[in-house]
């Protein structure tokens, strides 16, 4: 009985601290069969279609930089030069409520908070888009209500998986 408690309660705290979110991904525009490998990656400025906090497009940016680069699938991920570019954008954004999410511990969707990001991939010397993707992430709870960081990070994750497996040294 002891030990049922103590995982039980193990458990409860696990999923407090972490937070808990989800991530969806829809192809817009198919990459094609066959596109060559690329070495170096840009990623371009945030831009977004409805209102975000100031700092949250450059956040964005720099967590798709960090994941792209823990990959080890390009030789350099770039703000500024790349063969394939990502033009990201936010077409969707909730910060939910945190309270909200933090009382009513993620039972149904109180205070989710959602962000759908889509984005398309050019390549530099024809100047065509390649393909095009929407992402979306989402928090529903974690500690003190979890955080919108959550949400972005997990649309991200999503970009970055397409990326490496469209794009990345295979």
């Amino acid at each position: 009985m002891k030990i049922s408690m103590t995982i039980a309660l193990l458990l409860a705290v696990v999923m407090t601290v972490s937070g808990c979110g989800a991530s969806g991904l829809m192809i817009i525009k198919s990459t094609p069969i066959g596109i060559e490998e690329v070495s170096v990656i840009q990623v371009n400025e945030i831009k977004s279609d409805v209102y975000i906090p100031e700092k949250a497009c450059e956040q964005i940016r720099d967590i798709v930089i960090n994941k792209l680069e823990k990959t080890s699938a390009f030789k350099s991920v770039s703000k500024n030069s790349g063969k394939i570019v990502l033009d990201i954008k936010i077409i969707s954004f909730d910060g939910g409520d945190q309270f909200a999410r933090w009382f009513f511990g993620g039972i149904g969707d109180f205070g989710e908070g959602k962000i759908i990001l889509e984005t398309a991939y050019s390549n530099v010397a024809s100047k065509n888009e390649i393909g095009k993707i929407r992402t979306e992430g989402s928090i529903k709870f974690g500690l003190f209500g979890g955080s919108v960081e959550t949400a972005y990070s997990n649309a991200v994750d999503e970009i970055v998986r397409y990326t490496v497996d469209h794009f990345g040294n295979r």
